[in-house]
């Protein structure tokens, strides 16, 4: 796997996405508007949603390895709860926790359908505790830019290699704060992307979160995972130039980057290479981000191959 952005570089992104998305909240004319990409979901709900999962995070970075820490990988406990709804999925696919409700479980932990909604954090972590969240707007803002600048100071002060209890134990991603901050980003576009859409102002995923987040969704919510299906492999192909190989043997789930055509002797053709793609899909980093958090369609991308296999891989619960 290459290496990933930098870590400095991933503080920043979260910071910039979490402005822009203050901004979108900003300009909308009520909070009660609902939001299309999560319909079941006003803004108010999104709001909250993504501080939430901010002041979570800052917790989990915040207590490390200590024993009962808020996403302990045995309850794999998380409060993203629309997120991660699994790949090329429905972005209203994650039961659990109701939208706006306090930080208690994940649905989006893994791809599939319901993983992570067994449990709740462990009881002994006051950190957790967070306190009413506010309905006007003036301070619904400013509470968010608390929550926001929480996680970010939790980061700063851990750096980028502390171990951390992650739900995603197992996976290609390691439990570190350094993971943690990655996984923010996409948490900060992806709703981001969402509340602009939703005061009719979409924009795409900044090009850097986007090639990162491809790479970063396949290796934390697919590589490492028991594939129950038939033997299988996805490419999927960024037109910016970078694509990723998803093989799905009979055994664990293991993603690859391929190399550019032509770069290097390494780069292996159909003849020779006998993990050749089942099935692929093709469009710019965003989209392919985005199908993957099933904002839009599958059909927004060009696909080769094997079309059930996306089928499948919409269907697979690695925690079975």
């Amino acid at each position: 796997m290459e290496k990933t952005l930098e870590f400095p570089v991933l503080l920043r992104m979260i910071d910039e996405r979490a402005v822009v998305f203050r901004a979108a909240v900003a300009s909308a004319p009520s909070l009660d508007v609902r939001v299309p990409t999560c319909p079941e979901w006003t803004l108010l709900d999104l709001v909250r949603h993504l501080g939430e999962v901010h002041r979570h995070w800052a917790d989990v970075v915040t207590a490390g390895l200590t024993e009962g820490s808020p996403a302990d990988p045995a309850s794999n406990s998380d409060p993203e709860t629309a997120l991660d709804a699994g790949p090329v999925s429905d972005p209203e696919a994650h039961p659990g926790t109701a939208p706006g409700t306090a930080p208690d479980s994940d649905p989006q932990a893994h791809p599939g359908t319901a993983p992570g909604t067994e449990s709740d954090p462990a009881p002994d972590v006051a950190a957790g505790a967070a306190p009413a969240v506010p309905g006007e707007p003036a301070a619904l803002l400013a509470w968010s830019a608390g929550s926001t600048e929480r996680l970010l100071g939790a980061l700063r002060e851990s750096g980028p290699d502390r171990g951390c209890r992650t739900w995603w134990g197992g996976s290609q991603s390691p439990q570190t704060s350094g993971a943690v901050a990655r996984h923010q980003v996409q948490e900060a576009a992806v709703h981001t992307y969402d509340a602009r859409i939703t005061v009719g102002a979409p924009q795409p995923l900044p090009d850097d979160a986007a090639l990162d987040g491809v790479d970063e969704f396949l290796s934390t919510c697919c590589g490492g995972f028991a594939w129950p299906y038939e033997p299988s492999v996805i490419d999927f192909h960024a037109t910016e130039g970078a694509s990723w190989r998803l093989s799905l043997p009979t055994g664990r789930a293991r993603l690859t980057r391929l190399p550019v055509p032509g770069t290097g002797p390494e780069a292996a053709t159909a003849a020779d290479d006998p993990d050749v793609a089942y099935a692929s899909a093709r469009g710019t980093a965003a989209e392919l981000v985005l199908v993957l958090y099933g904002r839009v369609p599958l059909d927004s991308l060009t696909l080769g191959g094997e079309r059930r296999l996306f089928d499948l891989l919409e269907a697979w619960d690695p925690e079975e």
